[in-house]
């Protein structure tokens, strides 16, 4: 369970706030029995304050804000405090945690108090990059550009079937080079790019891995107009896509 905190007040962008839950939402699900689903995090680190949520297969971190405060940490009802921040009529809006650990909101004059959660019995689908100590990092990077195009044009030949599973994705190798390949099929038809060897730290090898279609889509999603440069990080078990505005975790 997530530690009780002292009240503490962040003051964050209403608007810019609506925007990066909205993006939230594409990860959760909006009907389902599984109630954690439907929540995401807001934690802070390294002084910026981030929200994530998760679907147990792809989790999506967004920057929120910089800030001074050292601790805050909790989670909320995604789908509930998103409709309040929209329907919200100041340009800012202040979130804190009071005793019982419930964020709290307030827009001028009014408050709003998310409803309770037993975390203890629940538990919450977040997952990080690292899930165990002394991780190997693998990272490398391309311009976002670059990897829209990779994507778009192999993802028609991915597969959809439940039965071969492995066949719905995107395979991404490393060749003798250092050139990387990807590569979709489905079984009748077969899609291959490479990409000359990326911008990385060092010289370093990995084994090849499935990126998962819903990813593949994600990220086309979410870096439409954006520019710059996407890093890319693998550990044995995680593979995570990290751009300006967002992290996109599988």
């Amino acid at each position: 369970m997530l530690n009780k905190l002292e009240i503490t007040t962040i003051t964050v962008d209403r608007k810019k706030f609506v925007k990066i839950l909205q993006t939230l939402k594409k990860v959760a699900p909006a009907r389902t029995r599984d109630v954690c689903l439907q929540r995401a995090r807001i934690f802070c680190e390294k002084g910026t304050v981030y929200v994530a949520a998760s679907n147990l297969e792809q989790t999506i971190k967004r920057k929120v804000c910089e800030t001074e405060v050292k601790s805050f940490e909790g989670s909320f009802g995604l789908f509930t405090v998103l409709d309040f921040a929209r329907r919200a009529k100041t340009d800012e809006i202040e979130l804190s945690y009071n005793e019982n650990n419930l964020l709290q909101i307030k827009s001028g004059a009014i408050n709003f108090t998310d409803t309770a959660f037993n975390e203890d019995m629940w538990g919450l689908p977040y997952f990080d990059l690292i899930d165990s100590p002394n991780q190997i990092v693998r990272s490398f990077s391309y311009t976002i550009d670059e990897l829209r195009r990779v994507f778009n044009d192999v993802a028609y030949a991915m597969g959809y079937e439940e039965t071969r599973y492995y066949l719905n994705g995107v395979y991404m190798h490393q060749n003798t080079d250092s050139s990387i390949s990807f590569v979709a099929t489905d079984g009748h038809r077969l899609s291959k790019r490479v990409l000359v060897s990326p911008e990385c730290e060092e010289d370093q090898t990995w084994d090849g891995v499935i990126i998962p279609k819903e990813a593949v889509k994600f990220f086309l999603d979410f870096t439409k107009g954006l520019e710059g440069r996407a890093t890319v990080r693998l550990t044995d078990s995680r593979l995570s896509f990290e751009v300006d505005r967002f992290t996109l975790i599988v």
